[in-house]
């Protein structure tokens, strides 16, 4: 039976506290661990992985980006941030998409 991973200890977690499947093409992709501050109006991606190394980035980073965006104004947030991505080279793709995407909404 897998483990429940809120009721794992904090250091024992692999992809964060409440992680959600990501799903593209009818493929599990990645993972993402996300918390709406709502007081200062921010989601957060705490963690982000992206786990298919098959995945076609110039197609599945702006279905992405739409659906986070979509999903921060359901949580009443009007800015994203992204704390840690894996593969780390992918932060600042990830990060720059977000803004541009912000920027133009």
């Amino acid at each position: 039976m897998q483990d429940l991973i809120p009721l794992l200890a904090k250091e024992k977690r692999q992809y964060g506290y409440f992680s959600l499947p990501i799903l593209f093409n009818d493929s599990l992709v990645g993972r993402v661990d996300c918390k709406a501050h709502r007081k200062i109006g921010e989601l957060e991606l705490i963690n982000l992985h992206l786990e298919s190394k098959e995945i076609n980035l110039d197609k599945f980073i702006p279905h992405f980006t739409k659906t986070v965006y979509r999903f921060a104004k359901f949580n009443d947030c009007q800015s994203i941030r992204v704390s840690n991505v894996r593969p780390k080279k992918l932060k600042g793709l990830f990060s720059k998409a977000l803004n541009a995407f912000e920027k133009k909404s």
